[in-house]
């Protein structure tokens, strides 16, 4: 049975959103995917009308690729190839989603165990279509607004019970417009998403002092960490997880859609924390002095 485009449970409008209007674009996009593409731009050519005319629409044509109830004009243009292209910020679209308590960012590379029945099926079919999925940050057990969508790389290891381990690349951010819970013939959930504009240009002569700090950082914690390029080329997701950010800061990041905006939360960052590590080394040295013979010179006084 196709999903209501009102009152079902198995949807809800995240804030910013309508309800009514992501729910029609999810039965066109389901209308997609079942032509071939799930990555599918999505226009509205008019308002949404009331709830019953857009009812009455589902009802006649639960899957159209066009419907017309009164004020109502939605049309879907569905990308050609199976494999889905790079999304633009002008791009609303359904994908399956695959929440998780970590932030990802585009152009990293992350490993995953998939294990879950409904994870097993959503990366077959990523595996089998090439198609991406999204995943969203879950903060305190909620799901965040933004998340990053990935494609797989690659299949590293494929097990007897269906367990697979893969590799991820991150592509673009996405902001999710409605959670969708009950996707047909689907254990996975999904969510009509967009894309905001991401300005993701080298900015060398900020990012320089903050590369610089973060060396500073990793050799008072005796920690060794490569960086991925030279520190002229180098963005801001190249180096934000290498800064001991918790998760709720790392998300932050993510939702910073300009280049010198993430640069200068990572400079508040090591502001803050390089101080305080140098501190502790200095303390710790002090400790070390306690009980070891020490030379010392005398003080005079009046």
């Amino acid at each position: 049975m196709p999903p209501a485009f009102f009152g079902a449970p198995g949807s809800r409008a995240l804030p910013g959103g309508s309800t009514g209007c992501y729910r029609l674009r999810f039965a066109t996009a389901l209308a997609a995917q079942r032509a071939g593409s799930y990555l599918a731009p999505l226009h509205i050519r008019r308002p949404l009308a009331s709830s019953t005319a857009i009812s009455s629409a589902h009802q006649a044509a639960p899957y159209p690729t066009q419907l017309q109830a009164g004020f109502l004009r939605l049309q879907y243009i569905a990308a050609g190839s199976r494999r889905a292209s790079f999304p633009s910020h002008r791009m609303t679209n359904f994908i399956p989603i695959f929440p998780l308590g970590i932030v990802v960012y585009p152009g990293e590379t992350l490993n995953l165990h998939i294990f879950e029945p409904r994870y097993r099926q959503l990366i077959s079919e990523c595996l089998a279509t090439g198609k991406p999925f999204g995943i969203p940050t879950v903060l305190d057990g909620r799901l965040g607004e933004y998340g990053t969508l990935v494609r797989v790389a690659a299949l590293k290891q494929q097990y007897e019970d269906g367990k697979m381990d893969i590799s991820t690349e991150g592509l673009a951010v996405f902001r999710i417009l409605e959670v969708i819970r009950d996707v047909p013939d689907k254990l996975y959930d999904g969510a009509i998403v967009s894309y905001p504009p991401n300005e993701q240009q080298p900015l060398p002569d900020r990012i320089g002092p903050i590369a610089a700090a973060l060396r500073e950082l990793h050799r008072l914690l005796q920690v060794s960490k490569p960086f991925p390029a030279a520190d002229t080329e180098l963005l801001s997701y190249q180096l934000a997880h290498l800064a001991g950010m918790n998760l709720e800061e790392e998300y932050e990041i993510l939702q910073l859609l300009q280049e010198d905006q993430r640069i200068e939360r990572l400079k508040r960052h090591l502001q803050k924390v390089v101080p305080v590590v140098r501190e502790m080394e200095a303390l710790k040295e002090k400790i070390k002095l306690n009980g070891h013979f020490r030379e010392l010179k005398s003080l005079g006084f009046e």
